[in-house]
């Protein structure tokens, strides 16, 4: 089947409200990376502090106890060994 088809039939279905489908999907898209983003980085906090990784994702916020050293420290260390994030 033609994908035009399914695009004809969800623009007849849902009307005026056929940007919901695409608003879902970047929304979804969206609450994945953060969850895979706050995974990684109480990951990676943890082998900081057994010792397994840098000690600076051992680091904790003093006045938020959050792993928030950690976050900035693995923004800083994607962007340096994969250069093709920051465009």
């Amino acid at each position: 089947m033609s994908l035009f088809l399914f695009q004809v039939f969800g623009d007849r279905i849902l009307g005026v409200m056929n940007f919901i489908i695409p608003l879902g999907v970047a929304l979804s898209t969206f609450g994945c990376a953060l969850s895979i983003q706050f995974s990684v980085t109480r990951l990676c906090y943890v082998a900081g502090r057994e010792g397994h990784m840098v000690e600076v994702f051992s680091y904790i916020h003093i006045r938020r106890l959050t792993p928030a050293p950690a976050v900035v420290s693995q923004v800083r260390y994607t962007h340096t060994f994969n250069p093709q994030c920051g465009n």
